[in-house]
């Protein structure tokens, strides 16, 4: 039938989803006495989804102009961890460790992707470190482009009044901080080093 395989094509552009996962999950949402409730779930959630924008000050998901995080008082106003992409928010809240505020990038610079500084939420950066930022923290992946993206953060930094620091102990090189560990990754940042001219 043409409208289930569309689904299941559909389905295998998420990723980690394979042709037999997903089949199992059509096949699963099409059973009447299982499928019918969680597929009336995901539709509400779908909806529910259009919704969502980013955040105007730090590019995080958010349903309001401003995020949870921005617009929570009790953060520590004077750090900005920066992050490739929302997702890694979530696993650094998780973790417990960090109270300050964040900056999404939106991805590293990637020259052979076609990704410079301009395709960066790294202006909107520029923009929020004045006075009251005392601490930089760069928490991009430690492969290649995410250190090559941290260098060239720590450049653009270097002309304002502000620590820079990089999240380095217990994150093995060359692994996406999304598939680190969470005890890990508190250590990493707990144990964040600055950068050395």
């Amino acid at each position: 039938m043409s409208e289930i395989r569309s689904f299941i094509k559909a389905l295998k552009k998420l990723p980690g989803i394979g042709e037999k996962s997903a089949e199992r999950i059509v096949f699963f949402l099409l059973d009447k006495e299982k499928g019918n409730k969680i597929r009336e779930e995901i539709k509400k959630a779908l909806i529910e989804m259009e919704n969502i924008k980013e955040c105007k000050q730090c590019h995080n998901y958010t349903k309001d102009s401003l995020c949870s995080i921005c617009n929570d008082t009790s953060r520590e106003k004077d750090k900005i961890l920066i992050v490739e992409t929302p997702f890694d928010i979530e696993i650094i809240e998780e973790s417990k460790i960090y109270n300050g505020l964040y900056h999404v990038l939106g991805g590293v610079l990637s020259p052979i992707n076609g990704i410079d500084s301009s395709k960066l939420h790294i202006e909107s950066l520029i923009r929020r470190v004045n006075r009251d930022v005392k601490e930089i923290i760069i928490a991009t992946g430690t492969g290649t482009e995410g250190e090559a993206t941290a260098i060239y953060l720590k450049d653009i930094l270097k002309p304002y009044n502000v620590n820079v620091s990089r999240i380095a102990t217990g994150v093995p090189k060359g692994m996406d901080i999304t598939l680190t560990d969470r005890s890990t990754l508190k250590e990493a940042i707990k144990h964040r080093k600055n950068y050395e001219d």
